[in-house]
């Protein structure tokens, strides 16, 4: 799904999604544990695009209690 929902992305936008990962990974290291996650703003599953104005880093409990709502 993630694949098929990824747009054609500009090197800017794909500079923009590495950096969110990085700072999830960094923030998970900091934290010892899995903290935080990407979570994808209107859910791959309502539609919702790999995209950086799609993505956000949020706490993982907060990400598995959204689940896929808006």
């Amino acid at each position: 799904r993630l694949k098929a929902q990824t747009p054609e992305l500009t090197q800017e936008e794909e500079r923009k999604i590495f950096n969110l990962y990085q700072l999830r990974d960094a923030l998970n290291d900091d934290a010892g544990f899995i903290a935080y996650h990407i979570d994808h703003i209107v859910p791959l599953a309502r539609g919702g695009l790999h995209h950086p104005v799609n993505l956000r880093v949020i706490p993982s409990l907060e990400n598995i209690k959204k689940g896929d709502r808006i």
